[in-house]
């Protein structure tokens, strides 16, 4: 796969365990690492020494490896480069609206980096909802009104820094631009690789309509053919969601955020979600607990989605699913047929006897890389990654972060408590509703 640009020098952040499959991305790109390091400490050489051998990197002889930092924060602000990958950014971005973090991510985009991410960032509503609220503060602490705003704020238990930061007007007023900034820049980082964006995802775009994003969940609509196309797969009534992969492809969070984007971008805002949870690594209880953030946890997670107007969705998302496996598959039961998706392609069976009342065509139309073994993820991760890079590729519908961390939060919680949960009253509760 050939890049758009002749050399895109780039900065990358990933652990040892993680350092192969990202090179093998690399080596489908026009991308050469001059920086690069991790988050565990002693192990940043280990990961520089795996990707500085990528033949994307660019080597030669005459070439030494790139540099090494054991900081991300200060490789944001050092390293000169057109291209940051954080491949596990640790604790980077992980609470909330950190203004050291900020600082950091904007320095890069300063300098004219495009900033992406194999982990979800932000990683909670919670988080999502932090930043928001120095958003505001932000805008407002200048002002009396404003600082009384924030005082009533901070009195109601919300936090807008963390401790020992000062007030929370002070800390409002340091942050005045950077959170405009930051979404200015489109937020923390481009997350990838999303299903929705796969290149057979785009394909059955001519068949699917995604939901208005600003329809509410009652009348949110999976309206199939675009208009005076004369035809489409009718409303989705059910849909099945399967995104599952090896460890070394990323966390459990990063495969269920990628489904849910996907789940939201079709159907809308669930009513309500019932999920469980399976952690391989310790031992078996009713309701094993994932925590309350897509950030660094591990195992197998099913999840069932029931919609207010009556349709249904399933996910099924795991990051155990073996070495070098990756496999990602929509299955969608239209009006007037069944779609499948994935990877490799996508398939339309027609429920007419007569393909020529409904699609006017039927059967397998291949698209997009291939799955399963052997380099279907780098693939995947690559395709997206040299979209990005072309300038002549306008940017996708972005991510409804505050729907799709209201998803996932409800099945984070739901497969805490064993009930089912509602991603409404999570953003009525963030008073994002």
């Amino acid at each position: 796969m050939k890049a758009p640009v002749a050399e895109t020098r780039a900065l990358v952040w990933c652990p040892p365990p993680r350092a192969a499959a990202m090179r093998g991305v690399l080596d489908r790109c026009e991308v050469r690492v001059v920086a690069a390091g991790c988050s565990e400490v002693g192990r940043a050489a280990e990961a520089v020494a795996i990707l500085g051998r990528a033949e994307g990197s660019g080597r030669s002889a005459d070439r030494p490896l790139p540099e090494v930092f054991d900081d991300l924060r200060a490789a944001l602000h050092r390293a000169e480069v057109d291209l940051v990958v954080l491949a596990e950014p640790g604790d980077f971005a992980a609470g909330g609206h950190d203004p050291d973090d900020v600082a950091a991510i904007s320095a890069a985009r300063h300098r004219g980096a495009k900033v992406v991410t194999l982990e979800p960032m932000p990683a909670s509503l919670l988080q999502r909802v932090q930043e928001t609220a120095d958003e505001v503060a932000a805008d407002a602490a200048e002002s009396d009104a404003g600082r009384e705003s924030v005082s009533l704020l901070e009195d109601a238990g919300v936090s807008l820094g963390p401790a020992g930061a000062g007030s929370a007007s002070a800390r409002a007023i340091h942050t005045t631009g950077q959170a405009a900034g930051l979404e200015a820049g489109g937020g923390w980082a481009r997350f990838l690789p999303l299903f929705r964006l796969a290149s057979s995802m785009r394909a059955a775009g001519d068949l699917l309509d995604a939901a208005d994003a600003t329809e509410s969940q009652a009348v949110g609509r999976a309206r199939a053919g675009r208009s005076g196309s004369g035809g489409g797969a009718g409303d989705v009534l059910a849909l099945s969601i399967e995104i599952v992969g090896d460890p070394a492809f990323g966390s459990l969070g990063a495969r269920l955020f990628d489904a849910a984007d996907l789940a939201v971008h079709l159907l809308g805002l669930p009513e309500s979600v019932d999920a469980g949870y399976v952690w391989h690594d310790r031992p078996r209880s009713v309701y094993p607990s994932p925590g309350d953030t897509l950030r660094g946890f591990d195992g197998d997670l099913t999840g069932h989605l029931r919609f207010a107007d009556g349709r249904s969705a399933c996910l099924f998302v795991s990051n155990r699913a073996g070495a070098g496996v990756w496999r990602r598959r929509l299955t969608a039961i239209c009006e007037r047929g069944t779609l499948c998706v994935g990877d490799d392609g996508l398939d339309w069976f027609d429920a007419m006897p007569d393909a020529s009342a409904g699609m006017g065509q039927g059967g397998p139309a291949p698209a997009g890389p291939a799955t399963g073994k052997g380099g279907g993820w780098e693939r995947a991760v690559a395709e997206q990654l040299t979209r990005l890079l072309d300038p002549h590729v306008p940017p996708p519908q972005p991510t409804d972060y505050a729907r799709v961390l209201a998803v996932t939060g409800a099945m984070l919680l739901s497969a805490r408590t064993g009930e089912g949960e509602s991603p409404s009253t999570l953003l009525r509760m963030a008073g994002r509703s």
